[in-house]
């Protein structure tokens, strides 16, 4: 099965190794370098009731290194320009074009102007992304943040994302809002379980039909009525009848006498076989 591709990238310290580890049943996972999480693929098999498919997320982190100096905010600013400006080039066509989402991870302990300058960023990256002759992306794209629900910087990425037609996620809540949504890491499932993804094996077993079982059951009947019709010897039982329809009984009763005269063991199974299913519709 050719995988689907997911892109997950942010500076370090924003929840990337955690969404990537936690979506999906792991294939192969990388050695994780702590000197940078650039370049990391996690290859996963994600499964639900309707479908089956591969997934790689790609992992990818600005600056390149850890080790680089990115304390100002102008610093920060150039490091995800740097890498926008390449994921955005000719160069890049490729990569874009096989990715199913794109999660875009931030610190929420950065100041709110550096944050708005992130989600500026990544509507520039939302346009590359979206085909010409196309009203929107058919992949996804989610941002997310890694910090306190109610701190003052979650609350503002959130209305940020929010005016920008962008969801926001924040990994630090769980469980359901009010309106029954989903939150926190259970969100970013959910996204991954209902997209259409480019690659999927259909893995369903196709249920059988109401008058398939009906046909099933009474084919199972039929055949453990039939035996003791076709028995030579009535056996005698002093077990309770298992009908109380006095009818049934007589009907079997005077079927079986029919059945024992027949010379020929084809027709005398047919026979029972066409009485049995006739029985079977009147219960």
């Amino acid at each position: 099965m050719i995988p689907n591709h997911v892109l997950v990238v942010g500076p370090p310290h924003s929840g990337k190794l955690r969404i990537a580890q936690e979506i999906g049943e792991e294939l192969e996972s990388p050695t994780i370098n702590q000197d940078s999480h650039s370049g990391l693929i996690f290859r996963k098999k994600l499964s639900t009731r309707y479908f089956s498919t591969n997934i790689n997320i790609l992992v990818d982190e600005y600056p390149g290194a850890r080790a680089d100096d990115v304390g100002s905010d102008s610093a920060k600013a150039k490091a995800l320009e740097e890498w926008a400006g390449e994921f955005m080039s000719d160069e890049m066509t490729e990569l874009r074009d096989a990715l199913d989402g794109l999660i875009f991870c931030l610190d929420s302990n950065d100041k709110l102007e550096h944050l708005e300058r992130c989600l500026e960023i990544l509507e520039s990256i939302r346009n590359v992304l979206t085909p010409e002759d196309a009203y929107a992306w058919p992949g996804f794209i989610v941002v997310v943040v890694n910090g306190l629900p109610e701190e003052d910087s979650c609350l503002a990425i959130e209305d940020l994302a929010l005016v920008r037609g962008l969801e926001c996620v924040n990994l630090k809540q769980s469980g359901y809002n009010e309106y029954n949504e989903r939150l926190g890491l259970g969100r970013i499932k959910e996204l991954f379980d209902s997209h259409e993804w480019s690659s999927t094996s259909n893995e369903v077993e196709e249920k059988p039909s109401t008058s398939n079982l009906y046909e099933q059951r009474k084919t199972v009947q039929i055949q453990s009525m039939t035996e003791p019709i076709l028995a030579a010897e009535e056996k005698e039982t002093n077990e309770e009848q298992p009908f109380e329809l006095s009818e049934i009984l007589q009907r079997l009763s005077l079927e079986k006498e029919k059945a024992a005269g027949m010379q020929n063991k084809e027709q005398k199974e047919a026979y029972v076989r066409k009485v049995i299913d006739e029985i079977i519709d009147y219960i």
